[in-house]
């Protein structure tokens, strides 16, 4: 082992170590460190960053591996049970400039190939908050021959006044364009102060083609008196870590991950034992 060390040493810091094969320069700094990581690529394979980004894959991976592990939740998602209260009003709804033509709670815009059309639905309503609280909108769309890209003309959109009387405007989540069956839409809004009142809209403006609404709602989600927020999620804080994950895609509790399950010290000895290979 001593032997195979030395060789691997010598060959690392050989002035040709561009032509040092790949396998010995993984030896090198595995026998060092005591574990190989993973192998070192041959140089001028791929670009560096590249190999940067595998890196951070590898530290993916092996977060989303420790989220299998018994770990201590420090911050609980809060999750919102109270959605089938709508505040919209059937009759409320008002047109947005050029307006809609409804039919069997189906609100229809009609830009034809006029791209600079502004219509839509739009319906206001009061909350008067007296504590922040998430807001949740939805809206369902069909479209014909929508032109451009997805954007806030294209969406539902909400404008909100806060309890104090500033603004918040421009929230939205914008359809898909071109031609495609109903699709769903939801916004939520996680307001930083207790919100007086808002708009809500469904848009089609500066596109051509056609667009369809059915089916909007608005709703305010009750929360309890200790949720905060944390990277814009509501949670509830059960304690502190000094490394926090969750997994977004099941909506999962932030926890705790105890030592350094990512061995990000040995990572960074990888890209500098990395880069003295001439990278």
């Amino acid at each position: 082992m001593d032997a195979d060390l030395l060789a691997a040493e010598k060959c690392s810091a050989a002035p040709e170590v561009a032509r040092c094969p790949a396998y010995c320069r993984g030896i090198a700094y595995g026998l060092k460190y005591k574990k190989l990581i993973f192998p070192i690529p041959p140089q001028n394979t791929e670009p560096p960053m590249n190999r940067y980004r595998r890196i951070l894959v590898f530290v993916l991976m092996a977060s989303l591996a420790a989220l299998g592990q018994a770990q201590s939740v420090v911050k609980q998602v809060v999750r919102f049970e109270n959605t089938d209260k709508n505040l919209l009003k059937t009759d409320g709804f008002r047109p947005y400039e050029a307006g809609f033509e409804s039919e069997n709670g189906i609100y229809l815009c009609d830009n034809g190939s006029d791209v600079n059309a502004r219509r839509g639905v739009a319906q206001s309503v009061t909350l008067n908050q007296t504590r922040p609280e998430p807001i949740l909108a939805e809206a369902w769309s069909r479209a014909e021959n929508v032109s451009g890209s997805p954007s806030g003309d294209y969406a539902v959109y909400i404008d909100l006044l806060y309890d104090d009387g500033t603004p918040l405007w421009g929230q939205t989540a914008a359809f898909a364009v071109g031609t495609h069956d109903w699709q769903k839409k939801t916004l939520t809004i996680l307001p930083e102060k207790p919100v007086r009142s808002l708009t809500m809209y469904t848009l089609f403006r500066n596109k051509s083609g056609k667009a369809a609404f059915r089916d909007m709602k608005l709703s305010v989600l009750s929360t309890p008196e200790n949720t905060c927020l944390f990277d814009g999620v509501p949670v509830i804080s059960k304690g502190k870590a000094t490394l926090q994950i969750r997994d977004v895609a099941v909506n999962s509790d932030y926890v705790a991950l105890q030592g350094n399950p990512f061995a990000l010290k040995r990572l960074r000895k990888t890209m500098i034992a990395h880069n003295r290979c001439g990278e």
